[in-house]
């Protein structure tokens, strides 16, 4: 990428809105009820290959910062990400966030400032 902008994954599949027919319907990256945990790592490391595979078109490395769709995360999907190898993982929790050096923790569940339709811009100043 480069040493200003990194470009991270939403997910490739895990964040849909609407629901269709014979499609396993996901809105964020958790577990769905009634899935096994096996059945859930299995379908979120073919979610994130199938996202790698479109990111490795421009960039020679691995994404690095998941996103969780909905902001909406898990103790399970937070393993899933460790394994698929993210390093920094955010919410959609508004607030400030801590980095501390050699603390690789602390880049995880970051929380960030959202914008929207009815974000007020004066008060980001």
């Amino acid at each position: 990428m480069s040493d200003i902008i990194e470009f991270g994954s939403h997910s490739f599949w895990m964040h849909q809105s609407l629901r269709e027919n014979n499609i396993c319907f996901r809105q964020t990256a958790k577990i769905l009820k009634g899935e096994s945990e096996d059945s859930y790592l299995q379908a979120f490391k073919e979610d994130s290959r199938k996202f790698k595979k479109i990111y490795r078109e421009f960039s020679t490395k691995d994404p690095i910062v998941f996103a969780y769709p909905e902001g909406d995360y898990d103790k399970l999907s937070k393993l899933a990400l460790e394994e698929e190898g993210y390093k920094i993982s955010l919410t959609s929790d508004e607030g400030n966030n801590t980095i501390v050096k050699n603390l690789p923790e602390s880049l995880k569940k970051l929380r960030r400032v959202n914008i929207d339709e009815n974000r007020d811009l004066e008060e980001l100043k």
